[in-house]
Parts: C-alpha cells; sequence; structure tokens
C-alpha cells in the first residue's frame, strides 16, 4: 500500500480542482455558444416567416391555398410564417421563385 504524505494530498486535491473548474468553465461555454446559436436560429426563423406571410398575402394566396399547392399542411405553414418551425425545401422554392420575379 502506498502511503501519500499530507504534501501529496494537498497538490493532488488543487489538480482535481484545476481540472474540475476547467471543465465547468469548458461546459459553461459550450451552453453559452449553444443558447446564442438557438437564438440565432429562432431568429432566423422568424425573420423568413415573416417574409413569406408578406410575399404570400401580397400574391393575395391564402394560406390554406399555399399549404395545398405545396403539398403541405395548413398547420405547417402557419407554423412556419410564425417562427415555430423551420422552413422545408418546397416553402422556400415558392418563396425563391416569388422573389425572382
Amino acid at each position: 500500500m502506498v502511503t501519500l504524505t499530507q504534501r501529496q494530498i494537498e497538490r493532488f486535491r488543487r489538480e482535481a480542482r484545476k481540472t474540475v473548474r476547467g471543465a465547468i468553465i469548458s461546459l459553461e461555454k459550450y451552453e453559452r455558444s449553444f443558447a446564442d446559436a438557438r437564438r440565432e436560429r429562432d431568429f432566423f426563423n422568424e425573420q423568413l416567416g415573416l417574409r413569406l406571410r408578406v410575399m404570400r398575402r401580397i400574391d393575395g394566396v391564402s394560406l390554406r391555398a399555399l399549404a395545398k399547392k405545396l403539398k403541405l399542411s395548413p398547420s405547417y405553414v402557419s407554423d412556419v410564417e410564425l417562427g415555430r418551425r423551420a422552413i422545408n425545401d418546397r416553402l422556400l422554392g415558392w418563396l425563391k421563385a416569388r422573389c425572382a420575379r
């Protein structure tokens, strides 16, 4: 059995605390960057949804008509317009074609 001196034990404790502190700081940085990315994604979805709604209304197309045309559910289109869900390829294609006019 190995016997450690009090000095060695204290040194191990200090190193362990540093390691734990380092891990906590890394985790906090990761959580902050993850939260920032989530906020950016939510902002992007809201802005894209708002533009989709404006373009749809300018064209005089109802939400149900657009959903039917793109073979999507009206609730999904509404959620995208409100920024609750991410836009899919069909809606993005319609928006892109609409902006190209």
